[in-house]
């Protein structure tokens, strides 16, 4: 990397005041190179009081795209390259909403300007400043005061990548809720397109105004973590936070400079800190999830949550991209089960890196870990070729332990855990293939396709129908975040069906009572049997004198062969079941030997 020099630029956003101005609620900046490279794209969030705001946001504003206008602009301010006469940058700080919380009073959303690189061919270096008034006034540091978010640029070309730098990158909802008395973990999702080193810390004075150092006692950590012991005053509390990036893990000289500004509230609520949270089940794409959705295509997702014992779901807070849309909150047929669906078009964006995170809420106040997934838009993500199945055929031995199936792109190994799944028929799981650590996968490549070959381990049963589900991220690309390959959950994909065995003659069947021989259909047992299993009375077997075996499927029988090898089904007396290590029956529980 070669050195940078710092040739200060400030540019502030200045905030219109109001008689009722107590209603920022925090946002995010962030910046990088423009496709045409004359230009930066500044991309950012802001959030506001719900109520404060025109249009008020819902589905309809969301879907439709409907801008808002914001507070102030964006205005660069002297520096010592400025020469007195020539104007100075300013442009709107608008934009379109993306969530909202009808709960909690807030909305947020996104916006983009155009930052024109050849105002001055003498600055490298930019300093951008947001500020205005005022945050809440019931805040336990900071209420009612001015507001300040500050990005550090640096326009030189990196060796590294042949372009500029892209700062680091966050998407975070406004409002964290934590209870009293317990202790958190608040995990910020930072992500970075040159792949540098990220580091987090608190903002100065200088980068945050009035809520400077306003969250005491939080220990922020390195990797933009933070824990906290809600020990002390409830309330509200604002973070105010600086992003930076960094060429290798010795540096000590940010690359670029970004900030994160939001609400804690420290609730006493009427919970213990270890009542069941809210949590994400079934197929709900698993954090830090990589997507690729191409253009003219929409990503269509379900969100599946399970609630605590007493308690409901209330909301399912997100942060997301311009566009997404999110039905409204369904309970499902499980109880205590609920679900929402959200569906995105990559068309309205100007980024190929889209976050999308969401959080759920109980109607006791808790919430449940928070989930992000990144939507790169118009990056393919590879998929399953229907018939490429392995083996081609609709029926199988039960020995049949060897599978495979293809995807139609080179695709490296999945980086996390990814899952195949081997259903019974009736949708009882059998087995979950986890193809990060199972020994029996492995990838094959040829003709710009992927082939991922797996094992299972689990007994097929004669006679039965199973079917395969695959999981999200079986593979994933090689750009950006890694796009994952596309689950397959249609239980009809693929579907197979296990040999039957030979049925052995009714025949060969005789009933006794101890030792008398009676007919099979007379006295205490109707002894007519039927089965599908392969007979155990083999030559081997009788040869080391193995004359008992359990029956499948039932514990009170048990398989008894003569010295000629003929099969007879044996009848425990009542209460008993047939202990297999002693080959005799007893009653349950207790082993005879």
């Amino acid at each position: 990397m070669e050195q940078r020099i710092k040739a200060t630029i400030v540019v502030i956003l200045i905030g219109v005041l109001g008689c009722d101005a107590s209603h920022f609620r925090g946002g995010s900046i962030f910046w990088k190179q423009s496709k045409s490279g004359d230009t930066i794209d500044i991309d950012y969030r802001e959030s506001w009081r719900r109520t404060s705001q025109t249009p008020m946001c819902n589905e309809t504003v969301i879907s439709d795209r409907i801008n808002s206008s914001s507070e102030g602009q964006l205005a660069e301010v002297p520096s010592m390259y400025y020469d007195g006469y020539r104007p100075l940058f300013s442009d709107a700080f608008a934009y379109v909403c993306t969530d909202y919380s009808l709960l909690e009073d807030w909305q947020s959303g996104r916006g983009h300007i155009d930052f024109p690189l050849n105002i001055s061919s003498r600055k490298t270096s930019y300093t951008l400043q947001f500020t205005g008034c005022c945050w809440i006034g019931s805040l336990v540091y900071g209420g009612d005061s001015h507001w300040k978010l500050q990005i550090t640029m640096d326009t030189r070309v990196r060796s590294d990548t042949g372009r500029m730098n892209a700062s680091p990158r966050v998407d975070f909802p406004p409002i964290i809720r934590v209870q009293y008395g317990c202790n958190h973990t608040i995990n910020i999702p930072v992500g970075d397109e040159d792949n540098d080193i990220v580091r987090c810390r608190w903002a100065t004075q200088e980068e945050s105004a009035g809520v400077y150092r306003s969250f005491p006692n939080a220990v922020l950590h390195h990797n933009c973590s933070i824990t906290y012991a809600a020990n002390y005053q409830l309330g509200w509390y604002p973070v105010a936070i600086q992003i930076e990036d960094f060429a290798n893990t010795t540096s000590n000289s940010p690359l670029s400079s970004i900030p994160l500004q939001f609400l804690v509230s420290v609730e006493k609520l009427n919970a213990s800190c270890n009542n069941e949270r809210p949590k994400f089940v079934n197929f709900t794409l698993p954090d830090k999830a990589c997507i690729g959705v191409m253009t003219d295509t929409d990503f269509l997702s379900d969100i599946y949550i399970q609630s605590g014992s007493n308690s409901s779901i209330s909301e399912v807070n997100t942060v997301s991209p311009i566009g997404l849309v999110k039905s409204s909150l369904q309970r499902s047929n499980q109880t205590g089960h609920w679900h929402i669906s959200v569906q995105w078009n990559p068309n309205s964006s100007n980024s190929i890196n889209n976050v999308f995170c969401f959080t759920a809420v109980d109607d006791n106040g808790l919430s449940s870990d928070q989930r992000c997934i990144t939507l790169l838009a118009g990056v393919p993500a590879a998929e399953i070729i229907r018939g490429s199945q392995m083996p081609a055929i609709t029926q199988v031995t039960k020995t049949q332990t060897v599978w495979s199936v293809e995807f139609n792109r080179p695709d490296k190994p999945a980086a996390r855990s990814a899952y195949i799944y081997l259903y019974l028929s009736n949708g009882t799981l059998v087995e979950a293939i986890n193809v990060l650590t199972s020994p029996g996968v492995t990838y094959t490549y040829l003709n710009n396709r992927t082939r991922i070959h797996f094992t299972t381990s689990s007994s097929l049963l004669p006679g039965q129908g199973y079917y395969f589900l695959f999981g999200q991220g079986l593979v994933q690309g090689t750009e950006y975040c890694g796009a994952e390959s596309k689950p397959v959950l249609d239980p009809f994909f693929w579907r197979f069906t296990v040999n039957p065995e030979a049925t052995i003659p009714i025949e060969h069947v005789s009933c006794f009572e101890g030792q008398t021989p009676i007919a099979c259909k007379e006295g205490l047992f109707n002894c007519t049997e039927s089965w599908s299993f392969t007979s155990p009375c083999t030559q081997l077997n009788k040869l080391h004198n193995q004359l008992k075996f359990p029956y499948p499927g039932a514990q009170n029988k048990f398989i008894l062969c003569d010295l000629a090898g003929k099969t007879y089904v044996g009848h425990c007396p009542p209460y008993e079941i047939f202990y297999e290590q002693c080959s005799t029956c007893n009653a349950i529980g207790i082993t005879p030997c």
